[in-house]
């Protein structure tokens, strides 16, 4: 069982850096992505299952955060957009997408893990303010992976949060 949970933890964690990654090396999608995430959350302490079904754009943005380089056009280009008008889901019925492989051998936490992602984003975007640390430039941004159990960032995602300003 240790097992089945230390996997689920590691690999929802670097999920969750790669997309804050992804989110900070992209302003647009930081900008976009806060400003949802502020509407639909506007004065809650917490966040409900409702609520997570309201944030369109933030599950474009784990989506793409989840999306093999080698089966897209534009493969470099972090895009949430691309997944829009798109039915492509996660359940690993489409080749070109399989983050939680497919058949017998299909994660089977894909919901909790999916659930936990959106969740964090959701409340790291709500409650903080961010900005790359050392003066680094968005453009920047070392995105080297490092090949193991999961793919990790190479360099550690080095980062300053700010207490937002909230009215709860």
């Amino acid at each position: 069982m240790q097992d089945i949970f230390a996997a689920g933890t590691e690999t929802t964690a670097t999920t969750i850096e790669w997309a804050m990654a992804e989110i900070l090396k992209n302003p647009a999608v930081l900008e976009k992505a806060q400003a949802e995430v502020g509407r639909v959350l506007k004065g809650k302490k917490n966040i409900s299952e409702e609520d997570i079904h309201e944030l369109h754009y933030l599950k474009l943005v784990v989506k793409e955060t989840l999306r093999n380089p080698k089966h897209w056009d534009d493969p470099n280009c972090f895009k949430p957009e691309r997944f829009l008008h798109s039915s492509i889901s996660y359940i690993g019925t489409n080749f070109e997408y399989l983050p939680f492989g497919a058949g017998r051998r299909m994660c089977p936490g894909i919901s909790f893990g999916v659930a936990t992602i959106e969740l964090q984003l959701a409340l790291l975007l709500y409650r903080f303010d961010w900005k790359l640390s050392d003066g680094i430039k968005p453009e920047e941004l070392d995105m080297t992976k490092a090949f193991g159990f999961t793919v990790k960032k190479k360099h550690v995602l080095s980062v300053v949060a700010i207490p937002a300003s909230i009215s709860l």
